[in-house]
């Protein structure tokens, strides 16, 4: 089993060994024991554990290539920026990110921003044919 990055776990997709599966499952589940009168909350019993991550979970879980928190480009170029699950990359975005639209026919004056912004912001420190930033 593996689990995503978030920003409370900043580390990549890696595997749970079956403590880290238990204590993942008791986050998402409850399982009570007799305690007197009454009863108390307790992990999941580890037979439920093994049980749970041996079955085929194919019908539950969605195909999960990584976890990113920038916006990216999926193979059919679309540009993904939801936060959340893209199926066609099967990929997960945990980004709040908020990106400004681009409509489908730019105005002149949208299209100038645009390569103002690509030349001050990313070319600027690059020397194109001898030119300085200023230039």
């Amino acid at each position: 089993m593996t689990l995503p990055a978030t920003r409370k776990n900043t580390r990549p997709i890696r595997t749970l060994n079956r403590a880290g599966r238990r204590h993942e499952l008791g986050k998402v589940t409850a399982f009570w024991k007799p305690k007197g009168e009454g009863h108390q909350h307790d992990y999941p019993p580890y037979d439920v554990v093994d049980d749970l991550i041996s079955s085929d979970l194919s019908d539950f879980c969605l195909p999960l290539r990584g976890a990113v928190d920038t916006p990216f480009f999926a193979a059919d170029s679309t540009l993904v920026t939801a936060k959340g699950y893209h199926a066609g990359s099967q990929m997960f975005l945990d980004s709040d990110l908020a990106l400004a639209g681009v409509r489908p026919r730019p105005t002149a004056e949208e299209v100038q921003e645009a390569k103002r912004l690509l030349i001050d912001n990313v070319l600027a420190d690059f020397l194109l044919g001898g030119l300085t930033s200023p230039e």
